[in-house]
């Protein structure tokens, strides 16, 4: 046996608490870390989203506009069109449109739901929300419990995010395929009309 491997087997165990404590640390910042990133990502999508079809509105107003007058049919496919890509427009708002719920209720710091949200402190001068925060946060454990209840509200802020952007795609899917769809069908209809 090397000397090294002797000194090694005659160390006293590490302290696995501490160890334990450090990695559960380290997941529960890389758990909030993706949510972050995901709600970045659910943001930047819906603002992509928006433009496509700010976009999109543009050309059909501008041509409706230079246009003095359209066929019947065509005027219902670009009504079907406008109203379905409002409607993913609006879930895309939706996404990114900041939520304060509940603030307006909270009249004491106890009362808070999430200390770690902007949203809901800040509405307390900053001495308060310190000591607030000074005799909440007393060890370890303490500071896990909120940082789980921060991951557990961030998640469900993305739940509803996701769903909003869901939606959006799904009209915005729609809108185009519904649209083109009423558009071959007159054309067809036009052609074996002749």
């Amino acid at each position: 046996m090397t000397e090294k491997s002797f000194t090694d087997q005659n160390m006293p165990p590490a302290d696995l608490s501490l160890v334990n404590s450090n990695e559960v640390v380290k997941l529960l910042q890389a758990m909030h870390h993706n949510h972050l990133r995901l709600n970045v990502m659910a943001d930047q999508k819906a603002n992509i989203l928006m433009g496509i079809i700010g976009i999109m509105f543009t050309v059909i107003l501008t041509k409706l506009t230079s246009t003095e007058s359209y066929d019947t049919h065509i005027q219902f496919v670009l009504a079907v069109f406008i109203a379905l890509e409002l409607v993913a427009f609006t879930a895309s708002l939706l996404v990114i449109a900041p939520k304060f719920h509940g603030s307006f209720m909270i009249e004491n710091l106890d009362s808070m739901p999430n200390p770690f949200f902007f949203g809901f402190y800040t509405k307390f001068r900053e001495d308060d929300y310190i000591q607030h925060m000074m005799t909440l946060i007393t060890d370890d454990e303490a500071a896990k419990i909120h940082f789980y209840k921060d991951i557990y509200q961030m998640g469900v802020i993305l739940k509803q995010k996701y769903k909003q952007l869901r939606r959006a795609y799904f009209f915005a899917f729609l809108g185009v395929a519904a649209s083109i769809l009423l558009f071959l069908g007159d054309l067809v209809f036009n052609i074996v009309q002749s």
